[in-house]
């Protein structure tokens, strides 16, 4: 109380309006007479709202936690995990040994950097990444090996002899690690959300290489041959399916033998002339091991290029990531996959790893520590041509086909239209201008999807259920329903006034009430579209409502050009519109609201309470569900009727209540379900009480169920309320303060109280009206 005082003093001394209604208070003694537990409604706090974002002791045991998945299930490791993951292994290492060699050629490097890049990842996901199936080359990454390759192009065009090749990539996947190390630890993989996915498979499917005709043809098409036929006989013969899925998924494995026994045969007496390009001589071990160089100016050479090979890298990889987790019923989390990556490409430069694109969970290190110390010599044989080969092979399923092109129209034709200008820019320029302008598009139609937002305006329709068993019906006659809900039953809905919505358009629907407009808002509301939604809403109610005033006492002279001003006495024009008397806001789209937008709501109150002068137009709010939205509308004035108007003594106010039934007696329960059917459930709107103040009434309406108890006693406006504790008592309680009765739990709520008070208005202004007459017949 005294830290309240002083705050209440300081804000007088600083001439700060607090937002309080001492005019409510009449109303809210009357309430208090008939619901004996008042509830006012809590203000956020900045204090709170930074509590929130403090570490707790739980939060830092999970974030810990989930920092490294493996810890959940190596406890429950096995003797059959592990068979089945070194045959996995084995398997894999086979298929990636040689596609490794064939994505660093592809990057400019010589064939060893692969391996190293591929062991690295293998020695570290599996403690860090959320997928099991994440394999290089089941999903290629030849779009990040372009990237690299262009960046080592770049920085020996510019300093010509100052790097040498392998410098630059390790010094690349140093940095991207870091940044991607970051993005982890602060768990921002949601921001990969803003970057259109759908492109990157067929930019994945372009890679330009150069191919020796013969070796090259020759190896593609035993490889798509040896697919066909392993998934044909797949079918043919079931019991021997799991052969053929390890004989196709092997056909890489075989493709290279195959031609690298042919190069040997080839080339085995005479080795000093090659008859089709080779991959060369390969160091064996690590001889690439040692500290990344960063320069400042190799740095600041790199730098530029980072964010296009950063969005291939992340986006490629978390792609394949929740496609195999859709596939086999697991999460991936973006962060801590964005985690493991960064891990890879920050320690894979030590060991002479360029940056990591595809990794490997069940390939298994000691295959490729192999294939470096003891299979170089064998490598020296295979044909370039024939690598080349296996990147089209592997990218060739990743041709997006016309049936997908055709779901993508109909899901979103406008990114379609992206999706065709990204691979059009792919082909004829370069992919870092492809991937900039797809997602510069993508943002932009995001934004003009939020600024050309408009709302709508609901009329009401009486709807109801109809059941109807296809399967019990006669023969000789049509489908008849097996129950039909009786009319006690139909109940209000909204659907949009100008019926540009999928509904039946034969049914009629109709306003709540004259004067009285419900709007719902469709993209949220801020301050890119609330200029838009609010001139919307303004023209369309001042064009179907009449104003009031006859005469202001402006000359038409005075006037400026853009005020027609009101209408004069004995004008017809509008005299069978309805008089403004309410404006239903459904914010269900809305959850957070800023300084531009609230000042739009204020502007348009002003306006329309002039419109409606000298009555007071009232605004409900439906479904506002954030505190701090809620506090923001309250402090501009509403949530409450207008101090100043008689309207605070006139108004019937609807609140929400719910039975309390924790600790309730046997009789109590009873009780409750006598009256509701089910004490655990919502039953049917019921009038819980009404009863008469000295200038109106009060009504409330009830919806049993069992509510949760609040936490902490509630000081607001100086007032003490205490939440209701556990006792032997079923009264109604408040679902929302009292000192807010404008914010409504439901839209039906909010129109239901809306149309009460515009009747009793229209009640009164006949009264008067008659009242007129019989005082000027009398005269």
């Amino acid at each position: 109380m005294p830290l309240q005082k002083y705050a209440h003093s300081l804000a007088r001394i600083l001439g700060i309006e607090l937002v309080e209604q001492p005019h409510l208070r009449e109303v809210e003694e009357s309430l208090i007479r008939v619901l004996p537990h008042p509830y006012y409604e809590p203000e956020p706090t900045v204090g709170e709202y930074l509590r929130t974002l403090a570490p707790t002791k739980r939060g830092v045991a999970t974030y810990i936690h989930d920092l490294f998945p493996s810890a959940q299930w190596l406890p429950r490791y096995n003797w059959r995990w592990l068979l089945g993951d070194a045959i996995a292994g084995l398997t894999i290492g086979f298929v990636v040994v040689p596609q490794a060699m064939a994505y660093a050629l592809l990057a400019q490097l010589s064939p060893e950097f692969g391996l190293y890049t591929s062991f690295t990842g293998a020695a570290t996901y599996f403690l860090f990444g959320t997928s099991k199936d994440i394999v290089i080359g089941r999903k290629t990454t030849a779009v990040g090996s372009l990237l690299v390759g262009s960046v080592i192009t770049s920085v020996e065009e510019r300093q010509p002899n100052t790097y040498s090749r392998p410098e630059v990539a390790k010094a690349l996947s140093f940095i991207i690690g870091l940044i991607l190390l970051l993005v982890g630890l602060l768990r921002l993989g949601w921001l990969i959300e803003f970057i259109l996915i759908v492109i990157l498979d067929t930019l994945e499917g372009v890679p330009r290489v150069q191919l020796d005709a013969a070796v090259g043809l020759t190896c593609l098409a035993m490889l798509f041959v040896v697919r066909d036929v392993c998934a044909k006989l797949e079918i043919k013969q079931p019991s021997r399916k799991r052969l053929w899925a390890t004989v196709s998924s092997l056909r890489l494995t075989f493709a290279m033998l195959f031609f690298t026994l042919i190069s040997f045969l080839v080339h085995r007496s005479d080795k000093e002339h090659h008859r089709f390009r080779l991959v060369g001589k390969i160091n064996s071990g690590f001889k690439e091991a040692g500290l990344p160089r960063l320069e400042p100016g190799l740095v600041k050479m790199i730098l530029p290029e980072l964010p296009a090979i950063i969005i291939i890298l992340v986006i490629e990889h978390i792609a394949i990531a929740k496609s195999f987790g859709r596939t086999f019923g697991y999460t991936v989390v973006p962060s801590q996959e964005i985690l493991a990556q960064g891990t890879a490409n920050l320690l894979g430069p030590f060991i002479g790893a360029t940056p990591a694109r595809g990794l490997s969970v069940r390939q298994p290190a000691f295959v490729l520590i192999l294939a470096l110390y003891a299979l170089t010599g064998v490598f020296y044989y295979i044909p370039q041509a024939a690598l080349a080969a296996l990147i089209i092979h592997a990218t060739y399923n990743l041709m997006t086909p016309p049936k997908s092109l055709y779901k993508y129209w109909q899901i979103s034709p406008f990114e379609l239209l992206i999706w065709i200008a990204g691979v059009t820019l792919a082909l004829f320029t370069n992919l870092e201008t492809s991937i900039y302008c797809t997602i510069a598009l993508s943002l932009a139609l995001l934004l003009v999807r939020l600024a050309r937002a408009r709302g709508r305006f609901l009329a009401r329709i009486r709807v109801g259920r109809l059941a109807v068993d296809v399967h019990a019906h006669d023969d000789s006659g049509p489908l008849t329903p097996s129950h039909h809900t009786p009319d006690s039953s139909y109940r209000d809905a909204f659907l949009p006034s100008d019926r540009k919505d999928a509904s039946n358009p034969e049914i009629n629907a109709e306003s709540p009430y004259p004067g009285v407009f419900v709007y719902r808002f469709t993209e949220g509301f801020n301050y890119v579209n609330q200029a838009r939604q609010m001139d919307g809403l303004i023209r369309q109610v001042m064009a179907e409502t009449r104003p009031t005033t006859v005469d202001d006492g402006i000359r038409p002279s005075d006037r400026l050009w853009n005020d027609p001003g009101p209408i004069r006495a004995g004008s017809k024009i509008g005299a069978n519109k309805p008089v403004l008397r309410a404006i239903v806001l459904d914010c269900s789209p809305v959850n957070n609201t800023d300084i531009t937008s609230v000042q739009g709501l204020i502007d348009a109150r002003n306006l329309l309470d002039k419109h409606a002068a000298p009555a007071v137009v009232e605004w409900h709010f439906a479904n506002v569900g954030n505190r701090w939205t809620r506090r923001a509308l309250a402090t501009a004035g509403f949530g409450f009727p207008v101090e100043g108007t008689d309207r605070a003594g006139q108004w019937a106010p609807v609140f929400t209540v719910s039975r309390w039934l924790a600790g309730a007696t046997t009789e109590d329960l009873q009780l409750a379900l006598r009256e509701g059917g089910n004490a655990e459930t919502a039953v049917d709107e019921e009038r819980c009480g009404e009863k008469p103040t000295s200038k109106g009434h009060y009504s409330a309406r009830s919806r049993q169920s069992i509510p949760a108890a609040p936490d902490d006693s509630i000081l607001q406006n100086g007032r003490q309320s205490t939440p209701p504790t556990p006792v032997r008592d079923s009264s109604p309680r408040l679902v929302f303060g009292m000192d807010r009765p404008f914010f409504h739990i439901d839209l039906l709520e909010a129109v239901d109280a809306a149309v009460r008070d515009a009747k009793r208005a229209d009640s009164r202004l006949t009264h008067v009206v008659a009242a007129g007459r019989r005082s000027g017949d009398n005269n």
